[in-house]
């Protein structure tokens, strides 16, 4: 009996030697150093390797089931302490580290990935992660870490991206640190996308010292909660060379939360380059949130570039919420609520429903110079506003037509007429009585 008790022992005790240690550790990634992309495919709710070099997932190329990613059947990608460093370019002259197709989605991030292309690409771009055209949104969140880097790029034109979006990006959670890499010839990019929202977690946006740099290069931010820390690095061009911590040319809108643009303090020279686009920039900006609107300070140096001027100082920058309602009997459009610049005129007109009238307005946080006014015409002060439309229901009562004192027809002359009926009435009295005497 013991000396079977002693073989199940020592049995076990080789099984447990010869399990590797991985297996009681944290899922990683089997290969963390590869010569190619990674793609991740919604369409097919896969991960693949880019073989052939050319961005699109491959049948046959699968990546492993290992633990590090799952996907939730609907919508969701978990990436769990998944590491990625690829040395690589692909077909068309970009290094990209992963890729990510095939329709919107929410990245979960745990614990502490990274995507990071290393070494020096002869290419266009380089990118630690593409979020492709065919993705409207992705919004990032979790409790984890997600670094993504871009490589040293010398081709002509070439920039360098941390993320590299075509469309929107929405930080809910976790910690995105995401940096441009090197380019010696353009640019490098913490974050570029179309809409950059931030409505919770950190995203710290980085460039590499370069001819340009920018740490966010976006159309539209709002910050709606959470923390950005965009900053631009020295740059290299000297003559026409720029740092900026936050480049953007639509709408720059801060709810809540806290916003940090960092741009270089390297001096400038040389003449301006004629852009038609309006594009506004902040270097070293210091933004402090206040309730349903933002003031932006000139802490650091503010610019907005112009076509006359390189620079142009701008010192601050504020937007308010409009909220416009209708009562019962008509309707106001819903496009006229939302944020304004403050100054921003504003008009607005309400349509009563049929057989209905317009009242008044109803207004909360500005003066307007009428009520009974249609449209509603003001500009917008620095805190929020309300605009409530009122309607009278069915058609307009006339109005008693009532003529002024004095006016023989009016009051006076009807007061005049009956005295003078009663004297007449009281003289006739008289009269018959004295005859019927």
């Amino acid at each position: 009996m013991l000396k079977k008790a002693c073989t199940v022992i020592l049995s076990l005790m080789m099984f447990v030697m010869l399990v590797p240690k991985a297996a009681f550790a944290d899922p990683v990634s089997p290969m963390a150093t590869g010569t190619v992309a990674l793609i991740f495919d919604v369409a097919s709710e896969q991960m693949y390797y880019d073989t052939d070099g050319d961005g699109t997932p491959e049948p046959g190329s699968e990546y492993p089931d290992d633990g590090t990613w799952s996907w939730d059947g609907t919508d969701t990608l978990t990436l769990t302490n998944f590491v990625w460093q690829t040395s690589a370019d692909n077909a068309q002259g970009r290094a990209v580290a992963l890729y990510i197709v095939g329709g919107d989605l929410t990245l979960d991030i745990e614990g502490t990935n990274t995507f990071e292309v290393t070494g020096t690409h002869d290419g266009i771009s380089s990118a630690g992660i593409v979020v492709y055209y065919d993705v409207d949104s992705i919004t990032i969140t979790g409790n984890g870490v997600l670094n993504a880097k871009g490589g040293h790029v010398t081709g002509l034109d070439s920039v360098s991206y941390g993320i590299d979006a075509w469309n929107d990006v929405t930080i809910e959670g976790g910690t995105v640190n995401a940096t441009g890499g090197f380019s010696e010839d353009l640019r490098s990019v913490g974050v570029t996308a179309t809409v950059l929202s931030v409505a919770g977690g950190t995203l710290n946006a980085n460039s590499t010292s370069s001819p340009f740099c920018e740490g966010v290069d976006v159309e539209d931010v709002q910050i709606d909660g959470g923390t950005l820390n965009a900053t631009g690095a020295n740059f290299t061009d000297s003559q026409y060379g720029y740092s900026f911590g936050i480049s953007f040319w639509g709408d720059f809108a801060i709810l809540d939360g806290t916003v940090t643009g960092i741009g270089a303090t390297s001096a400038l020279t040389g003449q301006p380059t004629n852009f038609s686009q309006p594009y506004t920039y902040w270097v070293n900006t210091a933004i402090t949130p206040v309730h349903n609107g933002t003031t932006v300070s000139a802490g650091g140096t503010d610019y907005a570039w112009s076509d006359t001027y390189k620079y142009t100082r701008i010192t601050t920058l504020a937007v308010y919420n409009l909220t416009v309602t209708a009562g019962a009997g008509g309707s106001v459009p819903a496009s006229a609520s939302g944020l304004y610049m403050v100054d921003e005129p504003v008009s607005v007109t309400a349509t009563p429903d049929a057989g209905n009238q317009f009242l008044n307005w109803t207004a909360t946080g500005v003066t307007l110079g009428s009520d009974t006014a249609n449209p509603a015409s003001f500009k917008m002060p620095d805190v929020p506003v309300t605009l409530l439309a009122n309607f009278t229901i069915g058609p307009a009562q006339p109005v008693p037509n009532i003529p002024p004192t004095g006016d023989s027809t009016g009051v006076a002359g009807l007061v005049a007429a009956l005295f003078v009926s009663a004297l007449a009435a009281a003289g006739i009295f008289a009269w018959r009585r004295k005859q019927a005497k």
